[in-house]
């Protein structure tokens, strides 16, 4: 068994939790001289948007209490700069905070709460060592040229259900 960095969790097996880098790394190694998509922080964020709805449709939830949900958070979030600014802001005049600190903040919360899901689940620790399988099937997926970056710059993996190429939203 390898060393690993100080402060970086291990799964059961010994092995390193998957980092940021590593997962950015993969993704960025898939930008084609020939091809230009530019990875945003904003389309990545829409692309772990997909993701959390299929977190939620495991976790119980239908496509409209998705809805509603999103539906009341921009709902709350307009109601918090309108209180804070003073007044009436509609969920389509939003003006979030995009300064790194606000990101950074979001990030924290967003994954304090994943942890909490995994508790309420009981499956402490099981996406740890399923987050290293599917690193491992990305990585599989690359060299099988079945991972690419769609035209928002963003991972998507070519798969059976979804016709048509690299364009496609097949993820």
């Amino acid at each position: 068994m390898s060393a690993n960095p100080p402060n970086i969790a291990t799964i059961p097996d010994g092995t390193r939790l998957p980092q940021p880098s590593d997962i950015g790394e993969l993704v960025d190694s898939l930008n084609q001289a020939d091809s230009n998509p530019r990875r945003t922080v904003a389309a990545v964020a829409a692309r772990a948007m997909e993701e959390m709805v299929e977190l939620c449709l495991s976790a119980g939830l239908n496509s409209g209490d998705i809805l509603s949900s999103v539906a009341d958070a921009l709902a709350n979030q307009a109601m918090k700069q309108g209180y804070a600014q003073g007044y009436t802001v509609y969920p389509s005049e939003i003006c979030a905070d995009k300064t790194r600190r606000g990101l950074v903040g979001e990030l924290a919360d967003v994954r304090l709460l994943l942890k909490d899901l995994e508790y309420v689940a009981k499956v402490q620790g099981e996406p740890d060592t399923a987050e290293k399988n599917v690193l491992q099937e990305l990585q599989q997926a690359k060299l099988d040229g079945t991972l690419y970056l769609d035209m928002q710059g963003t991972m998507r993996r070519r798969k059976p259900h979804v016709n048509g190429q690299g364009g496609t939203r097949n993820a």
